[in-house]
């Protein structure tokens, strides 16, 4: 099984990773001009195989506004399909889902958009076995809580290795059923 080297999860920097109101459209320039660099950084600095930018969901209002030219989301749509080079370069989408907890939903050749209140009004959304849609437990500053039921698209774990916390973490995940 061959070995792809990658980002998962990524952010763009300052104010506007945090931002939930509208982005100006000075905002939305220096948005475009960081999911850039973040791409520039993956491609040509480490070489990596693939790229999932996975900001907010709330972002300047990013997943309620969707594929329109005022949202971010547009331009993270526009940029992964300039970016995207078959049998190079992956750039899949993806974002990071707050209620409280933190968790992540990648997606590809999909053109569902799950969004909800909490997480699991969100992954009664997902279609069990749904190939388009993966999602992950995110590790800080909230992490999971596992007392949702286990979803057969709940697949990845994203572990940061800080002195075994994390794997404290990770295995509630596993004693409450999620494998």
């Amino acid at each position: 099984m061959p070995v792809y080297w990658g980002i998962l999860h990524c952010h763009v920097d300052g104010g506007l990773c945090h931002k939930q109101e509208p982005f100006t459209p000075a905002e939305m320039d220096e948005f475009a001009t960081q999911v850039d660099q973040l791409y520039d950084f993956a491609i040509q600095d480490r070489q990596f195989d693939f790229l999932f930018y996975a900001d907010h969901h709330n972002q300047g209002q990013m997943i309620a506004l969707g594929d329109t030219p005022e949202s971010p989301w547009h331009t993270i749509l526009q940029k992964a399909r300039e970016r995207r080079m078959p049998g190079q370069f992956a750039a899949l989408l993806g974002y990071e889902f707050q209620d409280g907890m933190e968790y992540n939903v990648y997606l590809h050749d999909t053109d569902q958009l799950p969004l909800a209140k909490t997480w699991p009004e969100l992954i009664a959304q997902v279609e069990p076995g749904d190939p388009g849609i993966l999602l992950a437990a995110h590790n800080r500053p909230a992490p999971t809580d596992w007392q949702f039921p286990p979803h057969p698209n709940f697949r990845l774990i994203e572990v940061l290795n800080d002195g075994s916390v994390f794997e404290h973490w990770a295995n509630e995940g596993l004693q409450h059923g999620h494998r």
